[in-house]
This record gives structure tokens, sequence and C-alpha cells, in this order.
């Protein structure tokens, strides 16, 4: 399947389940779920294996300590959907982004539907604890 089938595919699974689909500039689409909002953007991985990322950009400006690498190495793991990723910046901050990865080649609307959702619920409520436990601040807030 070509990437641009992938993501016409990716429009009409989301457009049915939401209601309405944006896109932003980067040509991704998006979604709002409260505080957080996921991102899903399909790519080629090869000229054989095309991929459809879903994320969401949880906390930014984080600070950098044992604990909060310790946080993103085991309990951000253990998700059924979604993985938490670290991101180091400037200034010894960070940023916590929540992902999950799909096969767009056998992508079926139930199973993207199914991961937007649970990410989407699971940054949503993630945010809020990790940015009391951590510091930082949600992807929304200015």
């Amino acid at each position: 399947m070509s990437i641009d089938q992938v993501k016409a595919k990716v429009q009409r699974i989301l457009t049915e389940t939401f209601g309405s689909v944006s896109v932003d500039q980067d040509g991704d689409f998006f979604t709002r779920f409260d505080s957080a909002v996921v991102y899903i953007r399909p790519f080629e991985k090869s000229d054989e294996v095309t991929l459809v990322r879903t994320w969401s950009i949880m906390l930014r400006d984080v600070p950098l300590t044992p604990e909060v690498y310790r946080w993103v190495a085991t309990e951000g793991q253990a998700f059924f959907f979604g993985r938490a990723q670290l991101f180091e910046e400037e200034g010894g901050k960070g940023s916590i982004h929540f992902s999950h990865n799909l096969l767009g080649d056998f992508l079926d609307p139930e199973e993207l539907q199914w991961a937007v959702i649970a990410l989407g619920n699971s940054a949503n409520e993630l945010d809020d604890q990790l940015q009391s436990r951590f510091g930082g601040r949600k992807f929304l807030d200015s």
C-alpha cells in the first residue's frame, strides 16, 4: 500500500471516528483529549513498510532528574497502548512524550481507533499526574 493510500485511509478512519480531524502545518493529523493532543503520522519506514505513529507530548520543560529518567524507563514502559519517551532539551530540561506505532499496510479501523483513544485518554490522565510529580508544563499550557 502506498503512503498516499495509507494517509487517505487514516484520514477517513479518524474522520469517521471523531467527526472531523485537524491537520497541522507538518501535515500530521491530530485530535484533542481534554488537556492532551494526539498526533497521527503515517510514514514510510522503508520501501516495504509503512507505519502509523501516534504520539502525545504530555509535558515540556521538565527538570531532568534521576526520578524522571527512572519513571520513563520503568513505569513509562508498562502500558498496553503506548510507551513514554524522554527527549532532552537545552538547559537541563526535557519533554515527556507518549507514543505507539502501528503497521500502516495492514491497518484496520478498530486498531487505529483503539490506539488513538487509548493513547489520548492515557496522556490526558498522565500529564496531570506527571506534572504534579515532576514539574514542567502541559503541552497546551503557554
